[in-house]
């Protein structure tokens, strides 16, 4: 679960603003916990990359965690709906939807690419590498080529 889920799971919707990727939410007993737990869930040390600041319309402080507002992810990477999905019924165009029955010449596929320096994994389902790309690139419309790090067979 991201810090941002975190947070918002927690009721601390009107605590959070941001600029473009970073998230901003007032500091608070309750915040200071979430972000604490998170970071020892995730392995992070007391020297994290988050810092504070106070903010110059309510002059409260605020934590300033890099890169973690997750909607302006979902706009960049046009990730509309962020879980796959069912295998059953994998849409990868509008004249086609795989069933079931296709399961059994089908494999995974995973595409790494890199957007302002965050990698991100896609898998898909797909009849080969290039049928993979094509659905990739079909639902990945602001991603190029160049932003592509690896592919291969998952």
């Amino acid at each position: 679960m991201t810090i941002y889920e975190k947070l918002i799971g927690a009721g601390l919707a009107d605590q959070i603003d941001h600029h473009e990727s970073d998230l901003y939410v007032f500091i608070s007993s309750q915040s200071t916990k979430i972000i604490g737990d998170w970071l020892l869930e995730n392995n992070y040390g007391k020297e994290s990359f988050i810092s504070a600041f106070t903010d110059q319309i309510t002059g409260k402080r605020m934590f300033d965690i890099p890169f973690a507002y997750d909607p302006w992810w979902a706009e960049k990477c046009k990730r509309q709906n962020p879980h796959p999905a069912p295998k059953w019924a994998t849409l990868y165009n509008a004249d086609y939807i795989r069933t079931i029955e296709d399961e059994e010449k089908t494999r995974n596929y995973e595409v790494i690419f890199q957007i302002d320096g965050v990698r991100r994994y896609c898998f898909i389902s797909a009849d080969s590498i290039e049928e993979a790309l094509g659905v990739f690139f079909q639902h990945h419309p602001d991603v190029t080529y160049n932003d592509v790090v690896d592919h291969c067979e998952a």
